[in-house]
């Protein structure tokens, strides 16, 4: 639309905002949250249609001033850890969604090009593998696929060794992916590059042996490897987010636009932490039971769910209901009912939980106790979003 009808349809909105920032003692900091997702959409569609107006530096000063209220005012207590993941990082993911797609879209296109350079390899000794990784570790999977263990590397090491071994080096990689980006994002897009590479030369080496051989390793290795290439593709947004602040500043200084950018990306690596232990966990203490078909798609399956449903549809969710709230004197909040994610997630939990258990227990595995953690997990979300929607159907009667 042309400026004058773009300033025409929302300076009245944007001058309630400002009358409202200049009262004292009425911040309420998940109010200017809503608020703030809204004005920062206002703001991003007049730096794309209108770069050098004043209007766009007029926003860029009164989304600003939003923030420092929204940072000032925020309650610093038990809520705010809850928030940061029900709120704070869905909406940070959503606001890095083109990063996020970019992110994947180059681990998928470097995954071909190390797939497609391992199928065109002329030699016969996997020189191209050799290349991306070592000879050590070829040879060794080599001599692992001729035993009829293709995947036995994940059976030989103490479980409790394997889990900090693998949790801390998964951690190190996001780090580094992440302090990548300081180099205007190149860095990052190498170590993603690199990374996808090896992985698409590391599966066909294994297809290239047979199709059993290679349906048995990706069984195996998608029980951790959903999450860890999640883990990648998250890690790699964090850090073009840092990097991208480098070079696009929009109507920010450099340094205001740096500062933003290492704080969405810090979001975006710390959320994934929790993940990574996960995945840790999974890889050392459940992966070694891949032969159990059964077990090996229950794993696959949930954590393929919990991916998609919290990191994907999510954040989609959130960011599209906050944007159609609607602006009535600005006095609303989050005004979608809650609890239905709430009890939704629970029995994810409940029964990805029950069905986990009672394979592992089945199988005779110790390591299905620990999926009872699941189970209360669930009870505690279904219990808490059905509270929830007492309060709610409340506010309805009222």
């Amino acid at each position: 639309m042309k400026e004058t009808i773009f300033i025409k349809k929302y300076k009245d909105k944007w001058k309630d905002l400002e009358g409202y920032l200049q009262k004292t003692g009425s911040s309420d900091p998940d109010y200017l949250s809503s608020l703030y997702v809204q004005l920062t959409d206002d703001l991003s569609y007049a730096k794309t249609h209108y770069p050098d107006s004043k209007v766009t530096i007029y926003l860029n000063q009164l989304s600003s001033k939003l923030h420092a209220e929204i940072y000032k005012n925020k309650r610093e207590k038990n809520r705010r850890f809850i928030t940061f993941w029900t709120t704070e990082l869905p909406l940070t993911i959503y606001r890095q969604r083109k990063l996020v797609l970019a992110s994947f879209i180059g681990l998928l296109i470097s995954f071909s090009i190390g797939w497609i350079s391992s199928a065109n390899d002329p030699s016969d000794n996997n020189s191209f593998m050799r290349l991306v990784t070592s000879d050590q570790y070829v040879d060794e999977t080599e001599e692992r696929i001729d035993n009829g263990d293709p995947i036995g590397v994940y059976g030989e090491d103490n479980h409790i060794n394997m889990f900090f071994m693998i949790t801390m080096n998964n951690i190190r990689v996001s780090i580094v992916f992440f302090v990548l980006g300081i180099f205007v994002g190149i860095g990052t897009l190498f170590a993603l590059v690199k990374n996808g590479i090896v992985l698409g030369a590391f599966f066909f080496m294994f297809f290239d042996v047979s199709y059993e051989t290679g349906v048995t390793a990706l069984s195996a290795i998608m029980m951790h490897g959903t999450i860890e290439i999640t883990e990648m593709v998250y890690s790699g947004a964090a850090g073009m987010a840092l990097g991208g602040s480098f070079l696009f500043t929009g109507t920010y200084t450099r340094a205001e636009s740096i500062k933003r950018g290492a704080i969405e990306g810090l979001k975006i690596l710390f959320g994934m932490m929790p993940f990574i232990i996960v995945a840790g966990f999974i890889e050392s203490f459940l992966t070694r039971y891949h032969g159990n078909l059964l077990l090996s798609a229950t794993v696959i399956l949930l954590s393929l769910g919990v991916v998609i449903s919290y990191f994907i549809i999510y954040p989609l969710i959130l960011g599209s209901r906050l944007k159609r709230v609607s602006m009535e004197g600005f006095q609303y909040g989050y005004q979608y009912p809650e609890y239905r994610i709430t009890i939704a997630i629970g029995i994810l939990w409940f029964v990805g939980g029950m069905v986990a258990t009672f394979v592992t227990l089945h199988a005779g595995e110790n390591a299905g106790i620990l999926f009872t953690g699941a189970i209360i997990t669930g009870v505690v979300k279904i219990i808490q979003g059905l509270n929830a929607w007492k309060k709610y159907r409340r506010k309805e009667l009222v």
